[in-house]
Protein backbone atom coordinates (compact mmCIF):
# COMPACT_ATOMS: atom_id res chain seq x y z
CA UNK A 1 0.00 0.00 0.00
CA UNK A 2 3.13 2.42 0.94
CA UNK A 3 4.85 1.75 -1.78
CA UNK A 4 1.42 2.91 -4.37
CA UNK A 5 1.62 5.82 -2.17
CA UNK A 6 5.33 6.43 -3.06
CA UNK A 7 5.54 5.62 -6.74
CA UNK A 8 2.59 8.30 -7.19
CA UNK A 9 4.81 10.99 -4.89
CA UNK A 10 7.50 10.39 -7.31
CA UNK A 11 5.74 10.58 -10.40
CA UNK A 12 4.30 13.93 -9.12
CA UNK A 13 7.81 15.14 -8.41
CA UNK A 14 8.97 14.30 -11.66
CA UNK A 15 6.04 15.61 -13.62
CA UNK A 16 6.34 18.58 -11.27
CA UNK A 17 9.93 19.25 -12.07
CA UNK A 18 9.09 18.75 -15.60
CA UNK A 19 6.66 21.40 -15.65
CA UNK A 20 9.03 24.03 -13.89
CA UNK A 21 11.38 23.21 -16.44
CA UNK A 22 9.40 23.97 -19.55
CA UNK A 23 8.38 27.24 -18.18
CA UNK A 24 11.94 27.98 -17.19
CA UNK A 25 12.82 27.13 -20.63
CA UNK A 26 9.56 29.25 -22.41
CA UNK A 27 10.69 32.60 -20.04
CA UNK A 28 14.15 32.12 -21.25
CA UNK A 29 12.86 31.51 -24.66
CA UNK A 30 10.80 34.82 -24.33
CA UNK A 31 13.45 36.86 -22.96
CA UNK A 32 16.02 36.12 -25.60
CA UNK A 33 13.08 36.88 -28.04
CA UNK A 34 12.53 40.10 -26.33
CA UNK A 35 16.38 40.90 -26.54
CA UNK A 36 16.44 40.09 -30.55
CA UNK A 37 13.70 42.76 -30.74
CA UNK A 38 15.69 45.18 -28.87
CA UNK A 39 18.72 44.37 -30.50
CA UNK A 40 17.02 44.62 -33.97
CA UNK A 41 15.28 47.79 -33.13
CA UNK A 42 18.94 49.53 -31.95
CA UNK A 43 20.21 48.41 -35.06
CA UNK A 44 17.61 49.79 -37.41
CA UNK A 45 18.05 53.25 -35.22
CA UNK A 46 21.98 53.29 -35.40
CA UNK A 47 21.72 52.61 -39.51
Amino acid sequence: MSNKVSKRKIKKIMYDEKKTFIKSKIRHFLKVKKMGKFVLKRIKFSC
